[in-house]
């Protein structure tokens, strides 16, 4: 049952890691429209 648990917390750490790029993907976005209004 303790393996079990150790994949579950490597797979939550992956997603938090996941996350992260996503956010700076998303504030990418906003400065591409910047550069269009330029």
């Amino acid at each position: 049952f303790e393996e079990v648990h150790i994949d579950t917390s490597e797979i939550e750490l992956e997603d938090d890691e996941l996350d992260e790029p996503i956010e700076v993907a998303g504030l990418d976005l906003p400065k591409g429209d910047d550069a269009f209004d330029n």
